[in-house]
């Protein structure tokens, strides 16, 4: 099975543009390896719906960059619409949510995503370091250790789906893997099938 690219999502305030084109050119390399997958608000076409757009892709994300600065928490739509449906999803344990800080930001520590892991290391605002490029790398390879520990998983429970599918009648197999709606109605499929037909679930498959 192939695997998908890890879905990245920006979160961010306009006013930061020109960092967040930094940090994508620093994730380059992850992107044309087809490691990760990269989603931003600038690849809205003319004329549709943004705001529709932005939710879809969210929700569609593995990982949501949290780009954090004075904009960022001042922004209504990024602290009322982004920041509160990444928190969710990150409790729901369906996304992970890296906070990011960009610019020195007042009370950033009192914010939702305060208790997550933030980049650079000790949260030192990358403005303000020496050299922005080896801020952006600090970054980076904290986003690739997640992400790693993404792959990791998506890998296992790849390896579990296959041994699922060794207990299916191949007739229900089939039948749920020529649905048309994708791998997640797929596997679903599969652990319903099985539970239908008193099949035994293997551990930590539901």
């Amino acid at each position: 099975m192939e695997r998908r690219p890890i879905k990245l999502f920006f979160s961010y305030s306009h006013e930061d543009e020109a960092l967040r084109n930094k940090l994508a050119k620093h994730l380059s390399s992850l992107r044309r390896s087809g490691v990760i997958q990269e989603w931003h608000d600038r690849e809205i076409e003319a004329g549709a719906d943004w705001e529709k757009a932005i939710e879809e892709n969210l929700n569609a994300a593995n990982v949501i960059l949290l780009l954090v600065s004075p904009d960022f928490l001042a922004s209504d739509y990024c602290w009322g619409k982004e920041l509160t449906q990444a928190m969710e999803r990150h409790e729901a344990k369906e996304a992970c949510v890296i906070p990011v800080i960009l610019r020195p930001t007042a009370f950033w520590q009192t914010a939702p995503f305060a208790k997550l892991q933030a980049f650079p290391t000790n949260a030192k605002p990358v403005t303000e370091w020496e050299n922005q490029d080896a801020a952006f790398v600090n970054v980076v390879e904290g986003i690739q250790t997640v992400i790693d520990r993404l792959i990791q998983t998506e890998t296992l429970e790849d390896t579990e789906l296959s041994l699922l599918e060794d207990q299916l009648p191949i007739e229900e197999m089939e039948e749920a893997k020529n649905s048309g709606q994708g791998e997640e109605f797929y596997r679903e499929e599969v652990l319903n099938c099985l539970r239908e037909d008193g099949g035994e679930l293997l551990p930590g498959s539901y």
